[in-house]
């Protein structure tokens, strides 16, 4: 499914459906709300994106070549994110 890879490799939703040829973002929900695989494969794009965020972060957070305060931004933002992605399991503070 082209719009649950392209969640999952960091897309929004908004972008996606921006594009010729793909669906709205009205016809999405409604697709979450009445197919179950399709509610199963979106969740699943969005743990990918969560994780790949997590590791994202430990990226970024190694990189020394932005200053400090840069990098800590980036983290910041993403970490905002990924506790509203996933938040039973990156719960904020992230620690």
């Amino acid at each position: 499914m082209t719009i649950c890879h392209r969640l999952a490799g960091g897309e929004s939703l908004r972008v996606i459906c921006a594009d010729a040829g793909m669906p709205d973002r009205a016809t999405v929900f409604r697709w979450l709300d009445r197919n179950e695989e399709f509610r199963r494969r979106y969740a699943l794009a969005r743990e990918c994106l969560a994780e790949d965020l997590f590791d994202e972060m430990r990226e970024i957070a190694d990189d020394t070549s932005e200053p400090i305060e840069h990098r800590r931004l980036r983290i910041k933002a993403r970490r905002w994110m990924l506790t509203h992605l996933a938040p039973k399991k990156y719960r904020y503070p992230l620690t």
